[in-house]
């Protein structure tokens, strides 16, 4: 039959019963009662205990559950038999009633029946119905009892099962046993994303009788009856829904349908008569346009010897034999899916389908997937050659469906496919590194140093880290003292690096094997920046005051504009043009702006352009926030080392140059140079130039003073406030005076100032893991 959009025609396996004997010789008989017998009786010719008897037991009937008489694959527990029971009729008229007994290794039942004529029936898993001793008693006749109904429990019919068997003086019988209803399997072939809510049978049977051909079906209540799953159904199904027999035509199947998000109720008729223990498919068929959508119900038809599938070709699944697969590819057990490891994948994917398959387009995936032409006649069986990228650290697993189309269909149906599951990779990592999928270098976009991020590696695995040729070594690896599995990703800094002027600066990170094998390599780049730094005091601080904004590189004085050596550079701005002077000194600030507030003149006096009359206190604001990246303000301990306490005299250009033993115990040189300035083409007065000289450095301090309000005019030349971080209200300062107002005297302070007055910005270097 050709494949429409109104129905799939489905072939199946030949169901052949082959019941093996079991359980025939139990040494303990299943016990019985009889009319007018006591099988205790010494009289009793069926005494089991009576020697003299060689035919006790008759007659022994295994009991098992049957398959679908269709075929069909059965379900976890569907074959469970419980509260088995067993009757015998002789002539027409109950005559014994029998439990079985279990056997403890095989979980089958047998009857042993003392009597080898008459029909013998079974029930089980039933709901409520008479004790069958009652009915004994009864004297009930064979046709009262085949009159006997299941009804519903819990709104829904009970798969319960039922058998019978004539005992023609046989010995050993073996009894199948049948359900007492229909499953439903449901079939979703849908080109969209179909989800089933419910399932509604309008006429469908609420009762049946216990036993097959039982006359009682013809007036049995018809009802509606309605099954909602949990969560609704997106894919293939088995036992949706069990329904007892439909002797009669005209029952209704509804499906609410969701479809891409919108609803349909698609309805169908059932087949003319459904039949107890067969199964049958609900099918819902949605092509490319909305109105192709159908429902259909149909049995499963008694093929040869093929499994139930649609006539346009079975499931779709991997080859295990024809296949090409690594030993770190796994495929699932219903060889519907493949697990690919996160290291580089190629394989040759071998899939068995009795149509020629096209694969769609894989997209936002590092997979490609082509199709390969066999070398030899394959039939059957499609192949496809899979190659995957690295999944780098940090990519979490993922899934893919490959999709594919059959040969002369038009849509994709969505059961058309197979799963990649895509594992994450072993490594673990933690921080701003992040490497895409397909994709294996992360920028920083800045520069950056210390901790760079962490890597958590599988036992057997170590990251190292290697530098371009031409490149210096700025990242380091170091194992986490906590656990040596750890690695701690580390960016270094190269004092007064000649080459930090913004460039890229590249590094691989590589993880491997101990041994070296099986390398996984990433980039990672930073820009190289860095500022002319003198070490003193403990700290790598900035030759020059900030200037511009605060946080950037490029408006700050470069290490290839370094204007002189350390140990000149005070002599070098006592005697260089006063532009290069002025611009030295850099700008003044406020806190929480970082722009800098160069100086002004309006015709009348000077002024720090873009002064506020408020401003946040660089006590309390994060020292990182106004300094480029790696640098900061310096702390109320940092900045102490210019003096011997708090409160120190320097000195002045009388006594210059002197020692002093500063706060961390080093002996320093004083130098004091006054000048006389002149800015912007305006005399702007005494100014002093502060050269400190220990057995680290050279460290020059200067400054334009600082502002003390908004008013043009009010700078205060001889004072310097430096941005202190730490406490606020208090700031380190330069208390200068020039040598003919007070003589010799040049306080460094540490003191109270509003957080209005301007600072100047000379900041140290963040402090660095890894020099090199």
């Amino acid at each position: 039959m050709m494949v429409t959009k109104m129905m799939i025609r489905y072939q199946i396996k030949h169901f052949i019963s082959a019941w093996a004997l079991s359980g025939l010789l139990l040494a303990s008989c299943s016990s019985a009662t009889e009319i007018g017998t006591d099988p205790s009786d010494p009289n009793n010719p069926n005494n089991p205990s009576d020697p003299s008897n060689p035919a006790n037991p008759s007659v022994v009937v295994a009991i098992q559950a049957a398959d679908y008489d269709n075929g069909g694959t059965l379900l976890e527990g569907e074959n469970t038999l419980t509260n088995v029971r067993g009757c015998l009729f002789v002539d027409g008229k109950m005559t014994a009633v029998y439990e079985p007994s279990e056997s403890k290794n095989t979980g089958d039942y047998t009857f042993s029946i003392e009597n080898n004529e008459g029909t013998f029936y079974v029930l089980a898993n039933a709901g409520t119905t008479p004790d069958w001793n009652d009915l004994l008693a009864a004297g009930t006749t064979e046709k009262e009892f085949l009159a006997s109904t299941q009804g519903l429990q819990n709104g829904k019919p009970i798969s319960f099962f039922s058998g019978s068997t004539p005992l023609d003086n046989k010995k050993n019988v073996t009894l199948p046993l049948k359900r007492g209803v229909a499953r439903f399997d449901l079939l979703i072939r849908s080109v969209g994303n179909a989800a089933v809510e419910t399932l509604t049978l309008d006429g469908a049977m609420l009762s049946t009788g216990c036993f097959p051909d039982s006359a009682s079906t013809m007036w049995m209540e018809q009802g509606s009856l309605t099954f909602t799953p949990s969560t609704p159904y997106t894919d293939d199904t088995k036992g949706v829904a069990y329904l007892y027999e439909q002797p009669t035509a005209g029952a209704t199947l509804t499906a609410h349908v969701v479809t891409d998000g919108k609803a349909y109720d698609l309805e169908a008729k059932l087949p003319e008569t459904i039949q107890r223990n067969h199964i049958y498919v609900i099918t819902v068929l949605q092509g490319m346009v909305e109105s192709d959508m159908q429902l259909t119900v149909e049995e499963w038809e008694q093929g040869s010897d093929t499994e139930v599938v649609p006539d346009f070709a079975g499931d779709i699944t991997v080859n295990t034999q024809t296949s090409e697969l690594p030993n770190s590819v796994v495929v699932s057990a219903d060889k519907k899916e493949v697990t690919l490891p996160a290291s580089a994948t190629d394989m040759l994917l071998a899939l068995d389908c009795n149509d020629e398959l096209e694969v769609q387009p894989v997209t936002d995936y590092p997979i490609t997937v082509e199709p390969v032409t066999a070398t030899k006649a394959l039939t059957g069986t499609n192949l496809f050659r899979i190659r995957k990228e690295l999944y780098a650290p940090g990519v979490p697993a993922d899934q893919v469906a490959l999709r594919f189309r059959r040969k002369g269909l038009n849509d994709v149906f969505k059961e058309d496919k197979i799963v990649l599951h895509l594992s994450a990779n072993q490594t673990s990592i933690e921080g701003e590194i992040t490497f895409d999928r397909d994709r294996y270098r992360y920028d920083f976009g800045r520069y950056v140093d210390n901790e760079l991020g962490r890597m958590t590696l599988p036992v057997g695995k170590e990251l190292i880290a290697e530098a371009p040729e031409g490149e210096d070594p700025w990242v380091k690896i170091i194992s986490d003292e906590s656990n040596p599995q750890i690695a701690r990703i580390i960016g270094g800094w190269h004092p007064n690096d000649p080459k930090a002027d913004g460039r890229t600066q590249t590094a691989r990170l590589v993880i491997r094997n101990t041994d070296g094998t099986e390398r996984e390599e990433y980039t990672i780049s930073r820009q190289n920046w860095g500022l002319p730094v003198v070490k003193f005091g403990n700290n790598w601080w900035c030759k020059y005051n900030l200037r511009g904004d605060a946080t950037s590189f490029t408006d700050q004085i470069s290490i290839k504009n370094d204007l002189a050596d350390d140990a000149a550079l005070a002599d070098y701005l006592t005697n260089c043009d006063a532009s290069i002077l002025l611009d030295a000194m850099g700008d003044c600030y406020q806190g929480g702006n970082v722009q800098g507030l160069p100086l002004k003149h309006n015709g009348t006096g000077f002024y720090f352009e873009g002064m506020k009359a408020s401003a946040q206190d660089f006590g309390g604001v994060n020292p990182t926030s106004m300094a480029p990246a790696g640098y900061q303000i310096p702390a109320k301990a940092d900045l102490a080392v210019f003096g011997a306490n708090e409160d120190y005299n320097l000195g002045g250009i009388d006594n210059t140059p002197r020692t002093f033993v500063n706060t961390i115990g080093k002996t320093v040189k004083i130098r004091v140079i006054e000048l006389d300035a002149t800015f912007l083409n305006q005399h702007y007065g005494n100014v002093s130039l502060y050269e400190f000289t220990s057995d680290e450095g050279t460290f020059v301090l200067c400054g334009l003073g600082h502002q003390w309000d908004t008013t043009v005019g009010n700078i205060s030349v001889k004072s310097l406030i430096v941005a202190t971080y730490g406490q606020t209200g208090k700031s380190w300062t330069m208390e200068g005076y020039a040598n003919s107002v007070k003589k010799n005297q040049n306080w460094w302070k540490y003191t109270t100032h509003n957080s209005t007055k301007t600072r100047i910005i000379r900041c140290i270097k963040t402090p660095v893991e890894y020099i090199y």
